[in-house]
């Protein structure tokens, strides 16, 4: 060998130790049509993709990304490509199939998103359950911002999906964000299903997940807050209306949610007239109306909670206060004006006919 060929050679393995070249294999292409060829697809990251180009490091909303290229990841392209074309059943098992067949954990990640948006839009909810629940064990946060539909109650999918679920939940104990995010799937799941003890059981479970993860977050506080309203709510059932009133002017100056008030407002009312009971003087019977009236003036007239108040109002005046014409005239406005044709009218109608 020459000098000359020996010089290059070492100029050569060089230019490789010191400044080595980007794989150019990989392709992005973006929703904005953007797109690099000859790229490195690295990993993914809080919701990012990560990639290399000649440059230096990258990184891009993974919501962004249309379709990605890797070299030899046969299946990996087709499901993209099937993605990128909306077959979402053919995109689904293509992509489980990468999953098998990959070795690189961020494909595995990747493909486990893809995932949950094909099955959701083929109908495939076992596939979608099985693939969110890797997905917020990985990446609690990615999780998080996916909203599943779900199916209707009398899916086979649901008894089955709350199994997996509960499961893979207990087993993230060392894992507080995963564990809130799954619990906030176990409730949406035990709700779809018509379960309201389940979903009520599992809403408390979410609020500890919660405290765990994040104890000081509005989410937090308010899914607190709803568990407070539910036990209220329960206690209102059960007829004991001295913990309803005793646990409403407790949490009162922290509820800030206008539909939480207006339950407050109402809860408060039937317990105040639970306890009262068939007995009390007048002016105890005119404050009920006025609890019942505060109900009214913070909700929207639509609101089953406003309409059951008008017509408990009505009910006092002509049965505890002897004042049958501003009963009478409380209810034909119902019947002829506010609720004109609706199932509100018919309601105050036989009210009205009851009074007479």
């Amino acid at each position: 060998m020459s000098l000359k060929s020996v010089r290059n050679a070492v100029i050569a393995m060089a230019v490789g130790v010191f400044f080595p070249a980007v794989c150019v294999a990989d392709t992005l292409l973006f929703t904005n049509k953007l797109e690099y060829k000859d790229c490195r697809v690295t990993g993914i990251e809080g919701g990012a993709i990560l990639f290399e180009l000649t440059t230096g490091p990258q990184k891009k909303p993974m919501a962004q990304v249309a379709k990605i290229i890797i070299d030899n990841e046969p299946a990996f392209n087709n499901a993209e490509a099937l993605f990128a074309q909306q077959q979402w059943d053919k995109a689904t098992d293509e992509y489980e199939k990468a999953v098998r067949g990959t070795t690189k954990q961020w494909i595995k990640e990747w493909c486990n998103v893809r995932l949950l948006e094909a099955a959701q839009k083929g109908g495939r909810f076992d596939v979608v359950v099985r693939n969110y629940i890797a997905v917020a064990l990985k990446t609690p946060d990615t999780a998080r911002a996916i909203a599943l539909n779900m199916p209707k109650a009398d899916s086979a999918y649901l008894p089955e999906a709350i199994k997996a679920a509960q499961a893979a939940c207990d087993a993230a104990a060392a894992n507080p964000k995963a564990q809130e995010v799954l619990g906030k799937l176990i409730v949406d799941l035990n709700t779809a299903k018509g379960d309201a003890k389940a979903a009520e059981l599992a809403t408390q479970r979410q609020a500890e997940f919660s405290m765990r993860a994040n104890p000081n977050s509005p989410e937090t506080l308010a899914l607190l807050m709803r568990v407070k309203l539910a036990k209220i709510n329960t206690d209102l059932a059960a007829g004991k209306f001295d913990d309803v009133i005793k646990g409403i002017e407790a949490e009162a100056a922290k509820i800030l949610e206008p539909a939480d008030q207006l339950t407050m407002l109402w809860a408060m009312a039937e317990a105040r007239k639970g306890k009262l009971g068939t007995g009390g003087t007048k002016d105890d019977w005119k404050e009920i109306g006025i609890a019942y009236m505060r109900v009214v003036a913070n909700g929207k007239a639509a609101d089953p909670k406003v309409i059951d108040s008008l017509l408990k109002v009505a009910e006092i005046h002509a049965t505890k206060l002897d004042d049958k014409p501003a009963a009478q005239a409380m209810l034909k406005r119902m019947i002829d004006e506010d609720y004109k044709g609706m199932d509100a009218a018919k309601e105050a109608q036989a009210l009205l006919e009851k009074i007479k």
